[in-house]
């Protein structure tokens, strides 16, 4: 989750979700429970991504003080969701979501050239989607699951939008999940917006084609804990073969005239587009959906394809 030499790169971070999300199946429903509630704190408390550990035990992350925690922490919640600290608690950082104080101005969220959003849901969602599928629970379900699947997690960096994108596939009584997160390149910009094109996950409008096999699964409304399950049919992970994608329902691409220089990155080690204006995707206050991509819009087919 530092700054990327490639464009799809997994790291740190996602090296050590490979390893959190596919060992210890009760470990695991305890994360999903945590972070269905959508506290803030949630990828701290829960021990998703903080791990204060013995060195040598395999449950750290880069540091077992609660100084190396706070640093881990820090990237995550300030450069990747934007959030601001807030004191401390235990000797790790409180993190709080800055979009509900009045003061808060920013254009873009956190490290994320020409983009504005919930990535902290955005993230969450994703991460409960993959749990949910990797033991077999039906959206929403409590523990415990029936199967124990692992996950793998990619990062691709460069897209217009901040979004999760899971998989996965059954073959002969075994399956593998996938997560792919795509976010926007690293940089810094400013300035107003202007109108543009809207983009819509849920209604048709942009890139979704509205075929029998595309649905609307789950929706998170923005600001609240609260998420709203779709009774209609839809992929499950019973299935054998599904894809799914997390992001805010509507995203507004707004042009603007556009300037490019270059300078070093926050962290210093590549070039980056700053003031890059472009096209310029906001996607907040929207809420966060889960959908079911039509296959034309390169979903899967809910009943799948056979090559014979």
């Amino acid at each position: 989750m530092t700054g990327m030499q490639h464009t799809v790169d997994k790291g740190l971070f996602f090296s050590f979700l490979d390893s959190r999300y596919s060992g210890n199946i009760a470990e695991r429903e305890a994360i999903l429970l945590a972070m269905r509630a959508a506290d803030p704190n949630v990828f701290r408390d829960a021990g998703t991504l903080n791990a204060q550990g013995t060195a040598g035990a395999g449950n750290q992350m880069g540091g077992t003080t609660s100084a190396a925690v706070n640093a881990r922490m820090q990237h995550l919640y300030e450069h990747w969701f934007g959030y601001s600290q807030a004191g401390q608690t235990n000797g790790l950082d409180d993190w709080i979501d800055p979009h509900a104080l009045a003061s808060y101005t920013a254009v873009t969220t956190g490290w994320w050239s020409r983009w504005h959003g919930d990535a902290f849901d955005i993230f969450r969602l994703t991460l409960i989607r993959a749990v949910e599928i990797s033991i077999g629970l039906e959206i929403g379900h409590n523990p415990p699951g029936t199967r124990n699947w692992p996950i793998d997690f990619l990062w691709i960096c460069g897209a217009p939008k901040f979004e999760g994108w899971v998989s996965w596939r059954e073959v002969s009584g075994s399956g593998r999940v996938n997560v792919v997160m795509t976010t926007p390149s690293i940089g810094l910009s400013s300035g107003a917006y202007n109108s543009g094109i809207s983009l819509s996950l849920t209604q048709g409008v942009g890139t979704v084609h509205g075929s029998a096999d595309y649905e609307e699964i789950a929706r998170f409304v923005t600001g609240t804990s609260i998420e709203t399950v779709s009774a209609r049919p839809v992929q499950t992970p019973q299935q054998t073969h599904g894809l799914w994608v997390i992001g805010h329902e509507f995203s507004q691409v707004e042009v603007q005239p556009g300037v490019f220089p270059s300078q070093p990155s926050p962290n210093g080690d590549w070039l980056v587009d700053v003031d890059e204006r472009g096209s310029i995707v906001s996607g907040w206050p929207h809420d966060v959906v889960t959908v079911q991509p039509a296959e034309e819009d390169g979903g899967v087919l809910m009943a799948g394809r056979t090559w014979q």
